[in-house]
């Protein structure tokens, strides 16, 4: 029984001191004598002073004092009320509703929706001039 495990124990050794020169061999291959390939240089970096390239009111301002969060935050606009939606909601339905059963044409039914998209387009752009002011 001795005789198995010195057999086993002496292959693992064999085993691992092969791994170890295999593994050593490949450090050799690296030629010391040529001179190593050149590195990027590193990038130049311009800090200017020209007013009219910095951006305006951003970034941290020094006041002297830390900033507090236990105001509530205010919204640029204000919301739409749930009544809003479920008006807006039911007036699409209604819209749905009647393409399928046909008390609209499909003319009607396109210019509807071309109207709606028409308002959506331009209600973005004529908010944010209204939140401007």
């Amino acid at each position: 029984m001795a005789t198995i495990a010195t057999t086993k124990t002496t292959g693992l050794t064999l085993l691992a001191l092969a791994v170890c020169a295999a593994a050593m061999t490949g450090c050799t291959a690296i030629d010391f004598s040529k001179p190593l390939p050149p590195r990027a240089a590193a990038p130049v970096v311009t800090v200017t002073r020209d007013p009219e390239t910095l951006p305006r009111d951003s970034g941290p301002r020094i006041t002297g004092t830390y900033p507090s969060f236990s105001e509530p935050l205010t919204a640029a606009n204000t919301q739409m009320s749930d009544q809003d939606a479920v008006k807006m909601e039911h007036n699409l339905s209604s819209l749905a509703k009647a393409r399928r059963s046909g008390s609209i044409s499909e003319a009607e039914y396109k210019r509807r929706v071309e109207e709606m998209r028409k308002l959506a387009a331009s209600h973005g752009p004529q908010t944010q001039a209204e939140i401007a002011q």
